[in-house]
């Protein structure tokens, strides 16, 4: 895939219209609040373009993609995360969490079709899978700092 199919492929997605018009339909969002989550995912779009503009091999650029989206789709986990635990704390999400949530799938939506179905498939596996604790040194540096 060439970076102009790339970046012909991202911008048919319109998010600079298609974005509001979603995120104007949630309860709470704030003119202003939907034009910052546009301009934001936007601004991750464009990043993207960047770093394939600045591969420009074909190969690298495939490899590249699918890091990018672990990162993106890293991020939407992330701010589902907080937003399942806003609900059951507080009884709602804060508002620019679920916008940001929101826009942020619709970039993993215009991006998964670029990226090998296979190579979604694992991603999405592997970002689901629990952390075996046993095996995470993320435990033992928590257990440090607790002593």
């Amino acid at each position: 895939m060439t970076v102009q199919d790339i970046e012909n492929a991202l911008l048919a997605a319109n998010f600079e219209e298609n974005i509001p018009a979603h995120l104007s339909n949630w309860d709470g969002a704030d003119p202003a609040l939907v034009q910052d989550v546009t301009s934001w995912v936007c601004g991750l779009r464009d990043d993207f373009f960047g770093l394939v503009r600045d591969i420009a091999d074909e190969e690298q650029i495939s490899a590249s993609m699918a890091i990018y989206y672990i990162e993106i789709k890293s991020h939407w986990i992330a701010l589902n995360t907080r937003m399942n635990y806003q609900m059951v704390g507080t009884g709602a999400a804060d508002v620019s969490v679920v916008l940001r949530g929101s826009g942020i799938s619709t970039f993993l939506a215009a991006l998964e079709p670029l990226i090998a179905q296979e190579d979604v498939e694992a991603i999405t596996e592997f970002l689901s899978e629990p952390i075996d604790k046993k095996n995470w040194s993320g435990g033992e540096s928590q257990e440090r700092l607790a002593a």
